[in-house]
């Protein structure tokens, strides 16, 4: 059992570390995290099943056209991307939120029919091989598809070492790696060093994408998604995401940790466990490597700057309080919306419900990216940890006050202790221990009995009443109201936090911790208080969930929805509660109510293009993933902005108007 299972995780070690280098290539030449870096391979995985299953093309032809259209997938992405980007910002924030829109996108490209070989013929030849061949190794039958991993692994890994290390264009993208200045006053050009690291990340992405589907037998987009991510960033941690030999070897290590833990307990979630354990460990060992490699401060954004309201319209009320006039007006909205005809049956109320506890996670993730200028890649998960706890108490019949607050306090515990190892790292380390948490929670903690208090994982729960019962909570009308009533109160909130001495310490750890800590503030005090504030949020959303949903399953909080809501605070302007609200009902509104109704009426068009399930969560990915992409490359202040420009003009307007008027007044009254 052993040998087999150390068998298993040297192969799947390779995999990893085949991810794992290609992160780190990245990394060198650009100086950031390429969290799409798995979905770079997705279309070429596609495509090697569609050019064999469906147009019958020899596997050794199809296999090399697959890399060359992954390694042009990853010049493509720096081309359209990240260099316009780098033009406009140097914010590794920036960056790092600019790859999970691009692998949004990616990913949304999967659900299309169009580029998806025929399932029938896919299920009857399995996923293509190049051979049908056996081989007993340490006493497992290795078929084709790990006699592949076995051979192809190496070779790659190998031929990329000694392009980097003896060729001349591997020489220059390792100069420039280690000086840029330097490097380009040599007459290289890092522009050129930076496309042939994403070619070449991007044709390793689709050799693994590639065997990660042989050994399925199938494409699976999730396969390539957070927990391969994971795993890939958790390697790359051991060379502290700039040495390839120790990337490879981090592979290994942890692709022979999960297979051990998976031999001796046959259970998956705790092999994720103790993945998740292990790369905590390196996060703490190589800390100090690690926080000089990602030595940075600041916000992925400037600012905005305060508005400018002319004299001459100052003395109106809407003027003066303009955030409360539009909250007002939001609310306004928010209680007329259940009447109106497109939502008035309970199954919309319920999804308009659900949409308000989407923007209290907004709210919570712009506190955390936009104030903290850190990133949470597993956020929706403390919803799911406030959403169980909430359930389980829920049966000894408390109502949905104290359960959003048990719920909460379980929340910005479990954000606290995810953070914890890794703001002891200067950087972006959360975003890895987040990504780890999320998954962890998903894989184990959601379907363990000590936590869950239920055999099947699942929690049922009936309506639970209110404390006081000021309305019927027992509807889904009652719940709407009930989750517009907390969203109020956690905007409001939020917003006199932002405007008060620890909100503006916040910032100010933020864009500089080692002049804030020169002032006798403790950054890491700081951030872990803000964790925990967005944690008890997300906490309180999830007992909200439970009363929505009547209870909670781990399929409700998948690691993919942690980072698919990361484009709701981008889109409403980072450090805007009131954008993230806005960014949730400008994403959610159509993918909820407009394109299935526009399905349903041109005879089921959604359906025939991506599937069954595939039309919803296509423009949920491409929405979100446009949205950031967007934003970040065109407008950087997002909705907010926007809102703020256009209601600076209309003050400069009223200004001007008023000043034409008195001007009119004054020449009659002067002429007469």
């Amino acid at each position: 059992m052993t040998s087999s299972a150390i068998v298993l995780g040297l192969l799947q070690g390779l995999l990893v570390a085949l991810l794992s280098v290609g992160i780190v290539l990245v990394y060198r030449s650009s100086r950031f995290l390429n969290l799409a870096h798995g979905q770079l391979g997705a279309v070429s995985a596609l495509l090697m099943a569609k050019l064999v299953v469906d147009w019958g093309w020899d596997y050794w032809l199809a296999f090399p056209t697959a890399l060359l259209v992954g390694a042009a997938v990853g010049v493509v992405v720096d081309r359209l991307f990240f260099r316009r980007l780098r033009a406009r910002s140097a914010s590794t924030v920036a960056s790092l939120l600019l790859s999970v829109g691009v692998s949004q996108i990616l990913l949304a490209v999967t659900f299309i029919h169009a580029v998806k070989p025929d399932q029938f013929r896919l299920a009857q030849q399995g996923y293509p091989l190049p051979f049908k061949a056996s081989v007993t190794v340490g006493g497992v039958v290795l078929h084709g598809q790990y006699i592949l991993i076995a051979i192809l692994g190496p070779a790659v890994i190998v031929v990329l070492g000694a392009f980097l290390r003896f060729s001349l264009v591997g020489k220059m993208i390792r100069a420039a790696a280690s000086n840029p200045e330097w490097a380009r006053s040599c007459g290289i050009s890092p522009t050129f060093t930076s496309a042939v690291a994403w070619g070449i990340a991007g044709a390793l992405s689709a050799v693994s994408a590639i065997l990660q589907s042989s050994t399925l037998g199938r494409f699976d987009a999730t396969a390539l998604g957070p927990e391969q991510l994971f795993l890939a960033l958790g390697a790359a941690a051991f060379g502290a995401f700039a040495s390839i030999p120790l990337a490879v070897v981090g592979g290994l290590v942890l692709g022979l940790a999960q297979q051990l833990t998976v031999a001796h307990t046959s259970n998956a979630g705790t092999a994720q466990l103790v993945v998740f354990g292990v790369v905590l460990a390196v996060i703490f060992a190589r800390g100090r490597r690690i926080g000089s490699v990602f030595d940075a401060n600041g916000s992925a954004v400037d600012d905005l700057p305060p508005m400018r309201v002319p004299a001459a319209a100052g003395s109106r009320a809407y003027v003066r309080r303009p955030v409360l006039a539009f909250g007002a007006l939001a609310l306004f909205v928010g209680v007329l919306a259940p009447a109106l005809p497109p939502f008035h049956r309970a199954s919309d109320q319920f999804l308009l419900a659900t949409l308000l506890i989407y923007a209290i996670v907004a709210v919570s993730l712009t506190m955390v990216t936009g104030w903290g200028g850190q990133l949470s890649l597993g956020h929706f998960a403390v919803v799911g940890v406030g959403a169980y706890t909430a359930a389980r108490l829920s049966d000894h019949g408390y109502g949905l006050v104290p359960l959003a607050l048990a719920g909460g306090a379980m929340g910005a515990l479990a954000l606290v202790i995810i953070a914890v190892p890794a703001l002891r790292v200067r950087g972006f380390s959360l975003a890895v221990t987040s990504l780890g948490g999320g998954i962890v929670a998903s894989e184990y903690l959601f379907h363990t009995r000590w936590f869950t208090a239920s055999v099947t994982s699942s929690r049922d729960v009936g309506p639970i009443p209110l404390i006081p019962r000021s309305v019927d909570g027992s509807s889904q009308l009652g719940v709407y109201y009930v989750s517009l009533a907390v969203l109020v109160l956690i905007a409001a909130a939020s917003v006199a936090l932002r405007r008060s001495l620890p909100g503006r310490i916040m910032i100010a750890v933020r864009d500089d911790e080692r002049a804030s800590a020169s002032y006798g503030i403790t950054p890491t005090t700081v951030k872990l208080t803000l964790l925990a504030i967005s944690g008890f949020f997300c906490g309180v959303a999830g007992a909200l969930w439970i009363d929505a949903i009547r209870g909670a399953r781990p399929e409700h909080f998948p690691p993919t929805l942690s980072l698919a809501v990361l484009a709701l605070p981008v889109i409403g302007g980072l450090g805007s509660v009131g954008g993230a609200v806005a960014a949730t009902v400008l994403i959610y509104v159509p993918t909820m109510f407009i394109l299935p109704s526009l399905s349903s009426s041109t005879g089921g068009w959604l359906t025939r293009t991506f599937g069954d399930s595939g039309g919803a969560e296509f423009f949920t990915f491409a929405l979100s993933g446009i949205g950031i992409c967007a934003v970040l490359l065109v407008n950087p202040t997002g909705i907010s902005g926007t809102v703020r420009r256009v209601w600076q003009r209309y003050l400069d307007a009223i200004a001007r108007a008023l000043a034409q008027r008195d001007h009119a007044l004054t020449t009659v009254a002067s002429s007469s």
